[in-house]
């Protein structure tokens, strides 16, 4: 009799969970899609008196509405930044300043 209640405890756990969890989930399409585009060229230099300056693997990324087309976050630019300095005196001292620009802020 004891066997009997504990067998017919875990065939209704078993079938609770298995109709429990088969209900099917509908998952959504994203509504949102990230573009990444490699700039051509995808490097840049810039040859100055004392500086050498060598942008490489530009690329610009982009979130869009996929329904609208329409842009949804500000386009970001991202890559490497190589700074030489080509000055021929070692003790002449040199500065490079880097400025984030973030317009609309």
């Amino acid at each position: 009799m004891h066997f009997k209640k504990i067998f017919i405890f875990i065939a209704l756990c078993l079938a609770i969970g298995f109709f429990g969890c088969a209900k099917e989930k509908k998952v959504e399409d994203p509504k949102q899609e990230r573009i990444t585009k490699n700039l051509v060229p995808p490097k840049a230099e810039l040859k100055g008196q004392n500086f050498l300056v060598e942008l490489s693997d530009l690329q610009v990324f982009t979130i869009v509405d996929i329904a609208s087309k329409e842009i949804v976050e500000t386009p970001s630019l991202k890559g490497s930044i190589k700074i030489t300095n080509k000055s021929k005196d070692i003790l002449d001292i040199q500065a490079v300043k880097l400025i984030r620009y973030q317009k609309g802020v």
